[in-house]
């Protein structure tokens, strides 16, 4: 997509990176959408002041009531909503509301010059807000933007006849020159934004890739002698504080030497695998298994009594000599 040159997307990784800051960006909206609904109440308070009883003070006030109500919809929807893809659509509902919205405003000031120039003013801002508060798909941005643009444009040669010439290549000069610049700020920050959440993401599977193999037998797949010590002495201090009992049940491979000597190594590596496959399969979620020798394993009980203890070493070594040395 012609798009996707501005603001590259993550490929398998976009998912995540939205439903990784959809919290925080619908706080975002959420803080946005609030102030502008107070600074409809503070318009609605001017117009009132300015125009009343004039007509058309009741087609703004019923206009900025509207607007009340879709955007007090719109906060709550922000606070239930779960999903990416809801939360774009619904922002990019509201942004259109908006747009039209100032159009509408636009067509109720026609015969107020100032109001025209302050409602340029407003929407010029409007756009830099879509564009860098709300991080929804970029062409979404740009419609929204695009829209209030156009509004802008059709309303200065059609419905405006107190701006002349001039002024009004002058006005769409400004709103070309500030759509530019907010939609490479925003792609900008937000490609940001996503190669950080890349690296981030990055490091964190490099990080616990690297944790793994220093706790991990690069053969068998167990704990290796110097993770599986530090859970030993992890538990053991546990029932020093709080009696909290435990077994300790080790394993040493008879002739195992043997093996390596008659069928070779490779023999001997897949006996290990073997090995540490049963006892794993047989094992309980809350107990270790690790290797702290060549041939030498233990297996970590914890909250286990020792004639537990016996009962599980038992029923391993049973399916050992059944699976191993049928």
């Amino acid at each position: 997509m012609f798009l996707d040159r501005f603001e590259p997307q993550l490929d398998e990784l976009e998912e995540d990176y939205r439903r990784g800051y959809l919290e925080s960006d619908s706080e975002q909206v959420f803080i946005f959408a609030t102030l502008t609904t107070l600074t409809n109440i503070v318009f609605s308070g001017i117009e009132t002041w300015l125009y009343f009883p004039n007509p058309e003070t009741y087609g703004l006030l019923a206009l900025r009531i509207s607007f009340l109500i879709f955007t007090g919809w719109f906060l709550v929807f922000l606070k239930r909503n779960k999903t990416p893809k809801t939360f774009d659509n619904f922002s990019l509902a509201w942004m259109l509301f908006v747009a039209i919205m100032g159009f509408i405003v636009r067509l109720l000031h026609h015969a107020d010059p100032y109001a025209t120039y302050i409602t340029n003013i407003v929407e010029i801002s409007v756009i830099f807000f879509f564009y860098l508060i709300i991080p929804t798909k970029l062409h979404y941005r740009l419609i929204s933007t695009f829209l209030i643009s156009a509004f802008a444009i059709i309303h200065l040669f059609f419905f405006d006849p107190f701006t002349i010439l001039p002024h009004k290549i002058t006005i769409i000069s400004i709103f070309f020159l500030v759509n530019t610049v907010a939609f490479m700020s925003s792609s900008r920050s937000y490609s940001y934004r996503r190669s950080q959440y890349e690296a981030r993401t990055q490091r964190e599977k490099l990080t616990k890739k690297l944790e793994k193999q220093a706790n991990t037998d690069s053969l068998t797949g167990v704990c290796n002698r110097r993770a599986f010590l530090q859970r030993v002495e992890d538990e053991f201090q546990q029932f020093i504080r709080y009696k909290k009992e435990f077994c300790l049940a080790v394993f040493d491979l008879d002739k195992f030497k043997g093996i390596n000597d008659q069928f070779g190594h490779h023999a001997g590596d897949t006996v290990l695998m073997k090995f540490c496959e049963i006892v794993s399969s047989s094992k309980r979620d809350a107990d270790i298994f690790g290797r702290i020798g060549g041939d030498e394993f233990a297996l970590l009980l914890p909250f286990t009594s020792l004639l537990r203890a016996l009962n599980v070493v038992e029923r391993i070594q049973k399916l050992i000599l059944k699976k191993i040395f049928k």
